[in-house]
């Protein structure tokens, strides 16, 4: 990203604590369970609903692209209700601003 002034960019989850299920077999999958990174070989942080800051730079960078990872976790056992069949979806929102 290039930039005149510094900068912060964002990530948070649009859903307050659960993905958006659709289906008929009560799946609840926490926020959480989605993980991003800024590296694919990373540490990995589980979303939430708060701005966290995904990356930043100073006025006059390089220009370096702002590459983002994700990773879903999955509960253990095929009774869980994060994992019961159906469609799960979760926005996420990534905020630019300049401080």
């Amino acid at each position: 990203m290039q930039a005149n002034r510094s900068w912060t960019l964002n990530i948070r989850s649009q859903n307050a604590t659960t993905w958006t299920y659709v289906g008929t077999a009560g799946g609840v999958k926490p926020i959480g369970d989605l993980a991003w990174s800024t590296a694919s070989g990373g540490a990995f942080a589980a979303i939430t609903n708060a701005d966290a800051i995904f990356t930043a730079g100073a006025s006059a960078t390089s220009g370096t692209p702002a590459q983002a990872f994700f990773r879903t976790s999955w509960a253990g056992g095929y009774g869980s209700p994060g994992n019961a069949p159906g469609t799960y979806s979760l926005p996420v929102i990534f905020t630019l601003s300049a401080p």
